[in-house]
């Protein structure tokens, strides 16, 4: 949280700088990157202030009684979708970030009342953020998300996902592959009907090189999972 802070003091810095730069420079790049840097570490010290909150009142209620079982989950749940909305607002505004939705192709099962599977592609930038405030807004689906561990080291994403009972994989290819495989078989077993549980199975933007590079590998220890990646 120190280096938040840290980064949060220096984009001011930089934002006074991008002020000064925008007389010469009309795209005023150094201000929007820094407004928007500024924007996230503004978020972060919210959700991390409202977390500790949300911890202080969580344990009253179990003092006092009377907590209702829902609560915890639902309080973070909308947490997350005001953070991600915040960040998406601000990447719109100094980025010109935008979500721009294809209305013929429906995702008919996520309109369903039933629990849904959904496999994702990294398309850029952002778009990880922009896929769950869309589930969380648009289609009123608790989401389970499946990532890597390194964005633990956002203290944001690690308190909020953690709170909310998400995977995170280890950095190490290969490490407690059997206790991953069992508690994403435990999360998926556990789906209610109102939640979506999102995975990233290539785990990085997609290109055709890494689509080949993970058809390869696949060639050489799991054969028949390479014709079906294939096809």
């Amino acid at each position: 949280m120190a280096i938040v802070l840290a980064l949060g003091a220096g984009l001011i810095l930089a934002v006074v700088l991008g002020l000064l730069a925008a007389l010469l420079d009309r795209r005023r790049r150094l201000l929007r990157v820094a407004a928007f840097g500024l924007a996230y570490c503004v978020m972060e010290i919210a959700v991390v202030a409202r977390c500790g909150g949300t911890w202080v009142r969580s344990t009253g209620q179990r003092f006092f009684g009377g907590q209702d079982s829902d609560w915890w989950t639902r309080v973070h749940e909308q947490l997350l979708a005001r953070a991600l909305g915040g960040v998406l607002g601000a990447a719109e505004r100094w980025l010109g970030f935008r979500v721009v939705l294809d209305g013929s192709s429906a995702p008919g099962p996520l309109l369903d009342h039933g629990p849904v599977l959904a496999l994702a592609r990294h398309g850029g930038p952002g778009d990880s953020f922009a896929l769950v405030h869309l589930l969380l807004t648009r289609y009123r689906r608790s989401v389970r998300i499946v990532l890597k561990d390194l964005l633990q080291f956002d203290p944001a994403i690690d308190l909020l996902l953690n709170r909310l009972t998400c995977c995170f994989l280890p950095a190490v290819a290969g490490r407690g592959e059997e206790e991953l495989a069992d508690r994403l078989r435990e999360m998926a077993h556990a789906l209610g009907p109102d939640e979506v549980l999102l995975l990233f199975p290539e785990g990085g933007n997609w290109t055709p090189t890494r689509r080949r590079r993970a058809i390869r590998h696949l060639r050489a220890v799991h054969k028949d999972s390479a014709a079906r990646a294939a096809s």
